[in-house]
């Protein structure tokens, strides 16, 4: 039995402006969009992908990368 692996390409955007009650003003608040790359896998899935500052308050690049598992597919997947 073969397993397909998923793939998957995105872009996000992340936005701090500031505290609910009181929102930072335009220039303090950081705006980044990532290019992003999924991947689902069997047991682990993972993302990772780099980000680009938008605003002064924001930090000009950023790469991430993120593994997760599902115990409860883990846990279905066993015979």
């Amino acid at each position: 039995m073969f397993h397909l692996q998923s793939w998957a390409l995105a872009v996000e955007e992340y936005a701090d402006f500031g505290h609910l009650q009181d929102f930072a003003p335009g220039p303090e608040q950081a705006h980044q969009i990532f290019a992003v790359v999924d991947r689902a896998g069997k047991t682990w899935d993972m993302e990772m992908g780099v980000g680009f500052g938008l605003t002064d308050a924001s930090d000009k690049l950023t790469f991430k990368l993120i593994l997760a598992r599902d115990l409860k597919k883990a846990k279905a997947a066993k015979p």
